[in-house]
């Protein structure tokens, strides 16, 4: 099954709302579409921006 992400990875990537607190993240068996429904559907009741990720930036760095 191919997800889109860009590290090589099968797993679909996690959505998040931009607005609220909702995301959604994969369990083991979801798939790319099931991910991808329940952002469209988040969209389509609430008219808010949902967005993907597929890595965890990493941590920052201590500067001082």
């Amino acid at each position: 099954m191919w997800s889109g992400n860009t590290n090589g990875d099968e797993r679909p990537a996690q959505k998040y709302c931009l607005e609220c607190g909702w995301s959604a993240t994969p369990d083991e068996d979801d798939t790319v579409e099931d991910v991808s429904r329940r952002a469209l559907e988040h969209f389509v009741e609430t008219g808010h921006t949902v967005v993907s990720i597929d890595y965890l930036p990493p941590p920052l760095l201590d500067r001082c």
